[in-house]
């Protein structure tokens, strides 16, 4: 017996768009259909014949939230299964539960408690600039924490850094992969954008040599010494 074609018939709030073949349910004919609040679902045609069904499940909620914000959500549209399409502020789209808007369990994405990119680097910035000494020949010298060699030490994200490289992402761009961010004041302290360049690791060396800051003689961890030190 040839199954009833369904297509394009309304059963309540639905509109079947077309039938859809499962191996695994062979013996139920099941159609793809759209909801008026816009979500897409799949049910058995009987069901839709029979009246079991008259929405995509939006029909069985107390309050319809599209439209409501939340903190840092706009509800967009019923997601089907007591969950909402929200958009965050950063325009990220999710689907959230309902349980979660009672209490303001779920008040964003999660860019609430950790900025965007742009929040952030902006954030970065300004702590920056509070940490630094300014000096006469346009130094930004670092006052927080320096390494042994005295280079300044900070962090993006909870990963480590050279305060310097950090400055360079910041205020300049990306640091290609196996790029050096150099000084030209050669003052390990400094962070001024202005005063650093990137380089590889040969221009590095070259510029330490020429300024007098490479280890030679027993000083460098290559001499005869320093090997049988280190066994």
């Amino acid at each position: 017996m040839k199954a009833l074609d369904l297509t394009n018939k309304r059963f309540g709030k639905l509109i079947v768009l077309s039938r859809v073949f499962d191996e695994r349910k062979k013996k139920e004919s099941l159609w793809q259909c759209k909801c008026d609040c816009g979500n897409i679902k799949i049910f058995v045609g009987w069901h839709l014949t029979g009246g079991k069904v008259q929405s995509c499940g939006c029909l069985k909620l107390k309050n319809d939230r599209t439209g409501h914000v939340y903190e840092y959500w706009t509800v967009l549209k019923y997601a089907g299964n007591e969950k909402w399409q929200c958009q965050c502020k950063c325009g990220t789209i999710k689907n959230v539960s309902t349980s979660s808007f009672y209490g303001n369990r779920s008040k964003s994405c999660g860019c609430i408690h950790s900025p965007n990119e742009k929040e952030y680097n902006e954030r970065k910035k300004q702590k920056i600039l509070k940490n630094i000494t300014k000096t006469d020949n346009g130094c930004w010298e670092w006052n927080l924490y320096k390494n042994d060699r005295g280079y300044g030490n900070s962090s993006y994200r909870s990963y480590p850094m050279r305060i310097n490289r950090l400055v360079w992402m910041l205020w300049k761009s990306v640091i290609p992969i196996n790029m050096y961010v150099c000084h030209k004041c050669d003052n390990p302290k400094c962070c001024n954008p202005e005063h650093l360049f990137l380089g590889t690791h040969e221009l590095n060396m070259k510029d330490m040599a020429s300024k007098g800051r490479a280890c030679q003689g027993e000083k460098s961890h290559l001499h005869k010494n320093n090997r049988k030190k280190n066994g």
